[in-house]
C-alpha cells in the first residue's frame, strides 16, 4: 500500500503568504516607477499658459530686406498661477517644410536673435511675471519665410513644457 503524505496546513499557509509577498514585490517594481513618472508630468501644469504673444505693440510680424526677413516677436509672462519662474523658453518657428527651434535663456547670446530694445544690451532676457521685464520683444533674422511661431516654457531640469501660446506671423504693415 502507498503511504499518502499531505502538506500540513501551516506549511501551505506560509507558502501562500510567501507567494503573495513575492507577487507584490514584483508588481511594485513596475508600479512605483510608473507612478513617479506620472507625478513628474505635473511639473508643467502651472506653466501651461505662462507665456502669451502680446500684440499691443503691433509686432509679431516680419519685414523683408532682400532675401533676409526680420521677425519681431513680443512675449508677455503671465505667472498669476505660479510662484516659480521658468528657467528659459523655447521659440519654434514653423514654415511649410520644417521648424526652427531657438532656446532663449537669460544671459545667453544667439547670433540670429537679439532684443528689439537695444538699451537692454546684447544678452538675451526672458520675460518673467515677477521680474523687471514682464513683456519683452525680440528680433529674429532669417532667410526663411515662417508662418507661425510657438512658445514653450523650459524648467530648471531642462524639461520643455507643453506649448504655452502660438501666433500666426504676418507681414508688417
Amino acid at each position: 500500500m502507498l503511504k499518502k503524505r499531505a502538506i500540513s496546513s501551516v506549511v501551505a499557509t506560509m507558502l501562500l503568504i510567501l507567494l503573495t509577498i513575492v507577487s507584490i514585490s514584483i508588481l511594485a517594481g513596475f508600479i512605483v516607477p510608473f507612478v513617479k513618472k506620472s507625478l513628474k508630468s505635473t511639473d508643467c501644469f502651472e506653466f501651461r499658459s505662462y507665456y502669451k504673444f502680446d500684440d499691443s505693440f503691433g509686432y509679431n510680424c516680419y519685414d523683408t530686406n532682400g532675401n533676409e526677413k526680420s521677425y519681431s516677436i513680443t512675449l508677455k509672462a503671465d505667472g498669476t498661477n505660479t510662484d516659480e519662474e521658468p528657467e528659459s523658453l523655447s521659440l519654434r518657428f514653423f514654415k511649410a517644410n520644417g521648424v526652427t527651434v531657438l532656446n532663449i535663456k537669460n544671459g545667453n547670446t544667439l547670433p540670429e536673435i537679439t532684443m528689439l530694445d537695444p538699451s537692454l544690451g546684447s544678452n538675451l532676457i526672458i520675460p518673467t511675471a515677477g521680474g523687471t521685464y514682464p513683456v519683452l520683444s525680440y528680433l529674429y533674422t532669417s532667410n526663411d519665410l515662417y508662418d507661425k511661431v510657438e512658445v514653450y516654457p523650459v524648467l530648471a531640469d531642462n524639461k520643455v513644457c507643453d506649448k504655452s501660446d502660438s501666433v500666426k506671423i504676418i507681414k508688417c504693415s
